[in-house]
């Protein structure tokens, strides 16, 4: 028996209103930048995270072509207060990451971690690094991890699963287009990244893919770009991976039973309903 793909209808978009007090508290046009959704503190409420970006791309057409070039990328920081729609710059004390955009973003409470991205002259980096917003003094932390891992990349899929472990999935380390998958246990230290080895139909290599987790454990995985540039329209989950011992194999992949209906990449997803896998 096969399948049938369903859509839901797009919902009605409209401008969110938006102020600030100065031109350097609004972020500007820019691409290539992160969004972060960081839970209410005892001070502030709710509130969207945006991060580093750039405001132009130099170069091919496609992200995967060699000497790919950024202008005006930044490391700044802006907030979001989604309960008075305003805009503010936020201006944390400590060592900042370098300018960057392509990087992969999640927030672990009300703090959200970074890592990896690409530069003005077109270096991927593979440093992690914690914004911490949960008193009102913001603070930069560079995260000190032992042993290998991920790597230098950019245009990886990052999210935090079963409210503990990073995982980060493919990208593109300046030279080619990656598949693997990597996870950190943040309730565990010293830090260190744990190379995945999952059984089943693994995706491909790709970069520019979303990845949003499920409140079970298992980590969604759509669309994204392969070595060509191509946009892909499958979805994967991950399932089970994050309670091995380092060097075992580690959980399964499954590939969702529908596709998605529109190739795409350079996206981003979220889970909003039940999703099935074969």
């Amino acid at each position: 028996m096969g399948t049938k793909s369903w859509t839901i209808p797009a919902p009605t978009y409209r401008p969110l209103d938006a102020s600030w007090d100065n031109d350097d508290d609004a972020p500007g046009p820019r691409c290539g930048h992160s969004l972060t959704t960081v839970a209410a503190t005892k001070s502030h409420g709710p509130r969207l995270v945006l991060f580093g970006g750039a405001t132009a791309i130099e170069g091919g057409a496609s992200s995967a072509v060699p000497g790919i070039r950024l202008a005006g990328v930044t490391n700044s920081v802006h907030s979001y207060d989604v309960e008075t729609r305003k805009w503010t710059r936020l201006h944390p004390v400590g060592e900042p990451p370098s300018p960057r955009a392509a990087h992969a973003a999640a927030a672990v409470g009300t703090m959200v971690v970074f890592q990896g991205g690409i530069g003005p002259a077109g270096h991927s980096t593979d440093d992690l690094y914690v914004l911490d917003l949960t008193n009102d003094k913001f603070k930069w932390h560079r995260v000190v991890v032992q042993g290998p891992g991920p790597g230098p990349r950019y245009g990886h899929a990052m999210d935090l699963v079963a409210q503990r472990y990073l995982v980060t999935v493919s990208g593109n380390d300046g030279k080619r287009v990656l598949s693997d998958a990597w996870a950190l246990d943040t309730a565990q230290k010293p830090y260190r990244w744990q190379k995945l080895n999952p059984e089943g139909n693994r995706p491909s290599a790709r970069m520019y893919a979303a990845a949003s987790a499920r409140s079970d454990g298992m980590l969604l995985l759509c669309g994204g770009r392969d070595s060509s540039g191509m946009p892909q329209s499958d979805a994967y989950g991950l399932l089970n991976a994050y309670k091995r011992p380092v060097g075992v194999d580690s959980g399964s992949w499954c590939v969702s039973i529908t596709k998605i209906p529109t190739f795409c990449g350079l996206h981003w997803c979220t889970i909003a309903c039940n999703w099935r896998c074969s």
